[in-house]
């Protein structure tokens, strides 16, 4: 229970761990808190910590076609909350900057992007950066 937890996270994964990390934080359980004191390193590959509209955009599209065609249940709050005007991104930036700043060198984060975007294709914007 006291060794120490590396995240890595991909995209969307990204702000997954910024959400588990602010609840395990905040639990008065002590099993649920020692996930939070046992992070000490965050690696986040292209994760849109403030949002993707153009992506927002696309999925909503998405599951929209998947709810009419093939009769998926789809929750679009998880959509509308990539949107960069949405409050949950926003309390999740906030509080993992202020996690950050808590545990100060015992807890390091590196942020890898997208410098290009990808090449020798156009379709659905996979040609331009997320």
């Amino acid at each position: 229970p006291k060794r120490d937890l590396v995240f890595i996270a991909h995209s969307l994964g990204g702000i997954l761990v910024k959400e588990v990390l602010r609840r395990s934080d905040i639990d008065p359980d002590p099993k649920i808190n020692q996930v939070f004191m046992s992070t000490t390193g965050v690696f986040f590959f292209g994760t849109p910590h403030r949002g993707s509209r153009d992506w927002a955009s696309f999925g909503e599209g998405v599951a929209a076609v998947a709810g009419r065609i093939l009769g998926v249940d789809v929750n679009t709050q998880v959509i509308h909350a990539l949107l960069p005007t949405g409050p949950e991104l926003e309390i999740c930036r906030e509080s993992f900057t202020a996690q950050w700043v808590k545990r100060g060198d015992n807890l390091t984060v590196r942020t890898f992007q997208e410098s290009k975007g990808v090449t020798g294709t156009r379709w659905g914007g996979f040609n331009q950066l997320v």
